[in-house]
């Protein structure tokens, strides 16, 4: 009808994955044996995704206008993989089974099936065009909550906007639109699969216990959130102005802890702690005509500020055993040789750790017998990953159908560390070495020190001692440009509207001082962030296109 429609949607994904890989002979030992290395792996995901949405859009009277959004939503997916890898033997390079001896090699075969059944809803309502409300609500069904107290979770939200320049007289000439608006929200995560279980694992053909505890008490991790802004349009729409701020604060995340091994098992789960962000977002938009041409920019900032303000308590029961046990103060949720990502209450969440040469009281490097060593098992705090403010500006020219677009955008702060530079080092093919040599010495504590020396301890192990490889996360480069070009309709008795177009993304860096591109990551999840170990570089990409519209 004019004012109710309904909708429903279904739909089914398959994917599958052979993943072969080959790690000649001569790998890095971190990676393979001498000899080499392989690994194949099949994995088959298959989801299903159902829902349906109700949808009322009406008007009472002059007054008040109603919109409502009522649905739900069955999300159910599968996923199997079977994964073989070892070290080869007999033959270097020669990537076969038969080449892998069973004292060698490792099978794993996994499956999971999850399954989320939602309903949710949403009411708005205006009034004259100035005032409007609104709230939402949503369930969440998890199969992954199957087996503790409380298998599903709720998130309300609600927010309020009020259009000043409708009801305020303001001079329309200066302020063209003003509005405020505030809202509060929560959303969850569900914790991982089987968790609330006694599971046996079968090694060698063997069946063993879990090495965790049941965990039946899980809760749903929930973050809890509110944010204010407003939008504000000056000099009939000439100058563009948004700004926002919001908190947020996250409970229950998931924490594993050790138990005695009397207990019969190493480890059990808790939820706790409380993670705060808070931030600003703000644009600043200006539309103006150079002459023929039109000119559209766009300034955006954004920050954000990350704390651990708790973690686990410091005494906590496992609920299965009645075991209490102290429990850390820290957590080591990354770990590379000498890199940690560790969590502590009153830092972030970005943290950064590493290994030192020693040092005096004063800060100083320690010489002793005209060389430095190593101080073993102290990591120190270097930096956080995350910027402390990013900033963009993107810029539109058009004239007679040709556009020319561009962003340029800055990281600000934040530290990132290299043991690819350390192992260059370590090697002595980095330039900084060859510098070393051409100098005939390192520069230490306003001496120099033999380089060989230097760089055997500095740069030794795995991946060096890191605390001496961090360097500064800021960079400035030109992120994107586009240039297209619409053909004009009278050449297709205007009936087809043609364009094309030439893009460019990642094009050009003005400033970087880290060795490696310092917004590439080692990890998609939330950790192992500002590391490089031998990542691949950053590139640069170009694309053309064509559209037609009939």
């Amino acid at each position: 009808t004019n004012w109710l429609n309904i909708i429903g949607r279904a739909r089914i994904d398959n994917a599958y994955t052979d993943f072969e890989r080959k790690l000649y002979a001569s790998t890095d030992g971190l990676f393979a044996k001498s000899q080499g290395n392989y690994m194949n792996q099949e994995d088959k995901n298959t989801s299903t995704y159902l829902d349906f949405l109700v949808n009322v859009d009406k008007k009472f009277g002059e007054n008040y206008h109603l919109l409502v959004n009522l649905g739900g939503s069955f999300y159910d997916e599968k996923y199997k993989s079977d994964t073989f890898e070892g070290n080869l033997v007999g033959v270097p390079n020669f990537f076969h089974p038969s080449n892998i001896p069973s004292t060698e090699s490792n099978y794993n075969k996994s499956e999971l099936h999850t399954q989320t059944q939602s309903i949710y809803g949403k009411a708005e309502i205006g009034y004259r065009n100035f005032l409007y409300a609104d709230v939402t609500g949503r369930i969440d069904w998890f199969s992954t909550l199957v087996g503790t107290s409380k298998e599903y979770v709720c998130y309300p939200s609600a927010g309020l906007s009020v259009i000043l320049s409708e009801i305020l007289p303001l001079p329309e000439k200066i302020i063209s639109f003003w509005k405020v608006r505030g809202s509060y929200a929560q959303v969850g995560n569900p914790p991982s699969a089987y968790l609330p279980y006694a599971t046996v694992a079968l090694e060698n053909g063997n069946a063993t216990s879990a090495n965790f505890t049941p965990a039946s008490h899980l809760k749903p991790e929930m973050t809890k959130a509110f944010e204010f802004g407003m939008d504000l349009r000056l000099f009939q729409n000439k100058l563009n102005i948004a700004a926002t701020y919001y908190n947020s604060n996250t409970y229950n995340q998931l924490f594993k802890y050790e138990l005695p091994p009397s207990t019969g098992y190493a480890f059990a789960y808790e939820n706790a702690g409380k993670v705060n962000n808070w931030g600003i977002e703000l644009s600043v938009g200006f539309n103006q005509d150079l002459g023929p041409v039109q000119w559209n920019s766009n300034l955006i900032y954004s920050m954000n500020r990350n704390e651990i303000k708790e973690l686990l308590p410091e005494y906590v029961t496992d609920r299965t055993t009645g075991m209490t046990v102290k429990s850390p103060t820290e957590f080591s949720v990354a770990t590379a040789d000498s890199y940690r990502m560790i969590l502590k209450k009153g830092g972030s969440m970005s943290d950064i750790y590493a290994t030192k040469l020693k040092q005096d009281l004063h800060g100083n490097i320690l010489i002793t017998n005209g060389g430095v060593s190593a101080e073993e098992n102290t990591f120190i705090k270097v930096g956080s990953a995350a910027p402390k403010y990013n900033l963009g500006f993107r810029n539109s020219f058009s004239w007679k159908g040709l556009e020319l677009d561009f962003l340029i955008d800055a990281r600000v702060g934040g530290e990132v560390i290299s043991a690819t530079q350390a192992l260059m080092d370590q090697f002595g093919v980095s330039q900084q070495t060859a510098d070393a040599r051409d100098n005939k010495g390192v520069v230490v504590n306003k001496g120099k020190l033999d380089a060989e020396q230097y760089y055997g301890t500095v740069a030794s192990g795995k991946t060096g001692l890191l605390a001496h490889y961090v360097y500064s996360a800021t960079n400035v480069r030109l992120r994107e440009m586009s240039l297209s070009y619409m053909l004009p309709s009278k050449w297709f008795g205007e009936k087809l509207n043609i364009s094309l177009s030439l893009t460019g993304h990642n094009l050009l860096m003005f400033y970087n001082k880290a060795p490696f591109d310092p917004e590439l990551t080692a990890n998609t999840g939330t950790y192992y962030q500002g590391f490089d170990y031998f990542m691949p570089p950053s590139l640069r990409s170009f694309g053309f296109g064509v559209k037609v519209n009939f």
